[in-house]
């Protein structure tokens, strides 16, 4: 029995030593996955770091990897573009540095609304631009409003610009930096200067009653007076005498040969086609098939140029106002006028009766009023085409033809804003049962634009512009709040107001805390109201850079005539082929 309890009492006691030995290992193995769940998680942990930095990483490269070198041009106008070769030369001045892009412009150095200088500015703002390349600071622009968010880009994008004039301009330091402002001060210098010799040359030449500009078709500027072009521009076969193959010897002043006819005897003949067909467009079919001569925008570059200029030009962002026709009343060729309406224009020119006019156009190039005119009479009395009798049929026969489209006498705030972009021309306001819609006046004619687009669209196309453009100007320095001036009725409640807070520190009661509540109410929206008749007087750059321009709800609220003061200051053109908005060119 004694050995048996022995027995009993040992296997307890290994027992025992068997469960502590269980219960240690348990805890270390406990131990020891807890230190594995550990160290996993630290190398998920860093494993998740080291793929952020590649991505990172990844991301500069690609960055680095897209970003460009671009170059940028500009001519001013057509004649340097297609007469002077200025833009040809200037595109092969910048593929000589071997830029990934080339953007060209032909406007005006103060213009900032340029189409591919916008494009670049855009590119520029999203980081995509490494180098910049221009010929001359100039080139870029003559605005110093444009210069300054030019600047701001090129540091904020750390983006080197390079003029080839200069070389490399290094904006990190002040020297560099002072170099270019002076060089953007003597831009926009050149610019003041060069309009205030055309002001004192037009002033020089008013007082002598000298002729300022183009000449009207039918007429060439000598000696400082409209005289008429009667150099020989064609011939016709019916013409050519019998038989004629003996002439060919003879020299070019013979009186044999035929001296054939002038511009100045097609206008002539044209008058008197007006007398008889009484409309513009069988004037301009009857001399164009009587003389061979085709619209000038068919011949608007020649096909040895075309060819040389695709070839300048491969490979260059440029719209297609680089390739406008030339006037016929500059080219050499016997052009005629594309549009009906621009040969009623040219008939009512007083140039045609013997007289001389200025300040015809205003500041945007607009043709102002007859009533508005500086008109100096008699001053080439000799070289005529109409006399005053004759002037006053055609301008009734004109007067008869004009026909107004829509309710007489009421004008739409989109009529001389919406363009041909086939043929240049201001489009005409049409009427349906169900809606308004534009449609180029040419088409019975001769333009390919058949497409008619609706008001909607123009005005969804308008706002969508208006809007982008607003979202660039937001971020600019520039750009603040439209200071709002208070009318009177707004001081006086304010006065007010201040007046029944002092009588609530006294005296809270009930009808005045209403009465409070009640003029706060009244002052904010005498507030909201104030602020939209600033916005709706402000200027081009002040409403774009208001809030109200980057509501889109708000420009669908305006009324009529709101938008019709709106579009006005903002919109310069509109393009339209086919049916759908091309373009929308805005004033600022």
């Amino acid at each position: 029995m004694h050995n048996f309890l022995k027995q009993v009492q040992r296997k307890r006691t290994l027992l025992k030593k068997l469960c502590h030995s269980l219960s240690l290992y348990y805890r270390l193995h406990l131990i020891y996955q807890l230190q594995l769940i550990a160290w996993y998680i630290r190398y998920l942990k860093l494993v998740s770091l080291l793929c952020q930095s590649i991505s990172y990483l990844t991301q500069w490269i690609k960055k680095i990897m897209d970003q460009i070198t671009a170059s940028y041009g500009r001519v001013s106008s057509q004649e340097q573009n297609l007469n002077q070769k200025a833009a040809e030369q200037q595109v092969s001045l910048l593929k000589k540095h071997n830029p990934d892009q080339i953007y060209f412009d032909v406007e005006k150095g103060g213009v900032s609304d340029r189409e591919q200088l916008c494009k670049l500015l855009a590119l520029m703002r999203l980081g995509r631009v490494k180098t910049l390349i221009a010929a001359r600071l100039d080139r870029l622009t003559r605005n110093d409003e444009l210069y300054a968010e030019l600047k701001r880009l090129l540091k904020e994008h750390d983006i080197k610009l390079y003029l080839i004039d200069l070389g490399d301009v290094d904006l990190n330091t002040a020297s560099g930096e002072l170099n270019l402002d002076i060089r953007c001060l003597l831009a926009v210098h050149e610019r003041r200067e060069l309009r205030d010799r055309v002001r004192r040359g037009h002033r020089y030449r008013r007082e002598r009653k000298a002729p300022f500009g183009r000449a009207p078709w039918g007429y060439m500027v000598k000696n400082e007076q409209f005289v008429k072009d009667t150099r020989p521009r064609v011939c016709l076969l019916e013409q050519r005498p019998e038989p004629y193959e003996h002439l060919v010897h003879e020299p070019d002043d013979s009186s044999q040969l035929v001296r054939g006819l002038s511009c100045a005897d097609i206008a002539q003949e044209a008058l008197a086609l007006y007398l008889e067909l009484r409309h513009p467009g069988p004037v301009l079919g009857a001399l164009r098939k009587k003389y061979g001569i085709p619209h000038k925008r068919e011949v608007a570059i020649l096909q040895e140029d075309r060819e040389r200029r695709a070839e300048v030009f491969s490979g260059v962002y440029y719209t297609e106002k680089t390739r406008k026709s030339v006037d016929p009343t500059t080219s050499e060729e016997l052009l005629l006028y594309n549009a009906p309406h621009s040969l009623v224009e040219w008939i009512l020119n007083p140039v045609l009766r013997g007289h001389t006019v200025y300040n015809k156009y205003d500041k945007a190039k607009r043709t102002l009023p007859p009533e508005q005119w500086d008109i100096q009479y008699d001053t080439h009395t000799q070289q005529r085409y109409l006399s005053e009798e004759q002037f006053e049929e055609l301008r009734s026969i004109i007067k008869t033809n004009h026909r107004r489209v829509g309710t007489p006498g009421a004008t739409f705030y989109l009529t001389r804003l919406i363009h041909c972009d086939c043929c240049g021309h201001p489009m005409v306001l049409k009427h349906s049962p169900q809606y308004q819609y534009y449609g180029c006046r040419n088409t019975a004619a001769h333009c390919q634009n058949r497409g008619c687009v609706r008001t909607e669209k123009l005005d969804e196309a308008i706002i969508r512009r208006v809007i982008e453009r607003s979202l660039q100007v937001a971020g600019s320095p520039a750009a603040a709040r439209i200071p709002v001036l208070e009318s009177p009725e707004v001081l006086a409640l304010r006065e007010q107001i201040t007046e029944t807070e002092l009588l609530l520190q006294r005296r809270p009661t009930a009808a005045l805390k209403q009465a409070y509540s009640d003029m706060q109410k009244e002052l904010q929206e005498f507030t909201r109201n104030s602020e939209h008749l600033a916005f709706i007087s402000a200027s081009a750059e002040e409403i774009l850079m208001s809030p109200y321009a980057r509501n889109v709800a708000f420009w669908y609220s305006l009324i009529r005539q709101e938008r019709e003061l709106l579009y006005d200051r903002l919109v310069r053109r509109v393009m339209v082929r086919d049916g759908a908005v091309v373009s929308v060119a805005l004033h600022a």
